[in-house]
């Protein structure tokens, strides 16, 4: 079985990527293109974002970077990591730019627009257009397993066609989130092209055997990676 899994729409350009798969480690394990360690922060379900500017000076596997829940760079070789386990990893590319980013999206992210202030600081800091980026959206819980309650339906009252009623349970209730359908959304009213921003499709809660899932196992759950690296600019 492949350590992880990949994007097309990466296909042909200078990155590297993986969306990991299921791991009894906390390491970054199986990702066969990683030359050092893996930039990454401790994720807090919020909205800010870490700008990484040169290498880290470690050899250890991983480098921790401060509270945040997005990295971005433009530093070539540099890999940037979040940690999944039914949040939605993102993983961007802007192939004018040459700058790459890694987000950690859950309800609250999605909520506060992770997103968009992840391509406005591409944009403030490196002159990134959405017009030119690449964004795929990982593995993730899906519309059909992601029953919430008042709190969440509030937060996302912009996006009644991302709900859907859920049977009600001891007289609450319920409906269904569709976290990457949110995520895509948001993408698209950014200006990103819909054929340039992707859900690869696979839920974390039902796919037992490839990931692993917060809502199915709780406090057994581990975490999947999910890395973007800039590759060097070739020689000619």
């Amino acid at each position: 079985m492949n350590a992880y899994l990949k994007c097309p729409l990466f296909a042909g350009h200078p990155i590297a990527h993986g969306f990991g798969l299921r791991t009894p480690l906390s390491q970054p394990e199986g990702f066969d293109f990683l030359t050092g360690p893996v930039v990454a922060v401790k994720q807090v379900h919020g909205r800010e974002i870490v700008t990484v500017i040169s290498p880290p000076p470690t050899r250890d596997p991983i480098f921790w970077l401060g509270d945040a829940d997005a990295l971005v760079t433009a530093v070539p070789g540099v890999a940037l990591g979040v940690r999944t386990a039914d949040c939605a990893p993102i993983l961007l590319f802007d192939p004018v730019a040459r700058v790459v980013a890694a987000v950690h999206a859950g309800w609250r992210g999605a909520a506060q627009e992770i997103v968009r202030h992840t391509v406005v600081r591409m944009e403030r800091e490196w002159g990134s257009r959405p017009i030119d980026l690449r964004a795929a959206i990982g593995p993730c819980i899906s519309p059909a397993r992601f029953e919430v309650g008042a709190e969440v339906r509030t937060a996302f009252a912009g996006y009644p066609e991302r709900l859907c009623p859920s049977p009600a349970k001891d007289g609450q209730e319920k409906w269904l989130l569709d976290l990457p359908g949110v995520l895509l959304d948001q993408f698209r009213a950014l200006g990103v092209p819909g054929n340039q921003v992707e859900w690869i499709g696979a839920c974390t809660v039902g796919d037992a055997d490839r990931f692993s899932s917060y809502r199915r196992e709780r406090e057994a759950s581990t975490r999947q990676w999910n890395i973007i690296q800039l590759r060097a600019m070739r020689s000619v």
